[in-house]
C-alpha cells in the first residue's frame, strides 16, 4: 500500500469501489481474497472481508462491500445480527 495511507485505529470500510475511495484502494491492493462487483456477489449481495494491516501494522480493516445500496443495507443488517 502507498505510504500516503495511514491510520491509528482499526477500520470499518463500507461501500463499493465507485462510492468509497477506501474500498477502491483495498480492492485494488490485492490484499483481499476476492472483490465485490456486479458479478459477485451481484446485485443485492454483499461481501464481508477482513484485511490484516492494510495501511499500518496491527491496524486491521473490516470491509463490507456491495455493488448497490440494497446489498450494502443487507450486509450491514447481517453483520449487526452476528454482533448480538
Amino acid at each position: 500500500m502507498p505510504e500516503a495511507y495511514t491510520t491509528d485505529k482499526h477500520l470499518n470500510v463500507l461501500g463499493s469501489s465507485t462510492t468509497s475511495h477506501a474500498v477502491a484502494v483495498l480492492q485494488a491492493s490485492e490484499l483481499l481474497p476476492q472483490i465485490a462487483d456486479e458479478k459477485y456477489p451481484g446485485p443485492g449481495g454483499a461481501l464481508v472481508s477482513l484485511c490484516w494491516s492494510p495501511f499500518v501494522v496491527e491496524k486491521n480493516a473490516i470491509m463490507l462491500a456491495s455493488p448497490d445500496s440494497v446489498g450494502l443495507k443487507a450486509g450491514v443488517e447481517a453483520l449487526t445480527r452476528l454482533l448480538k
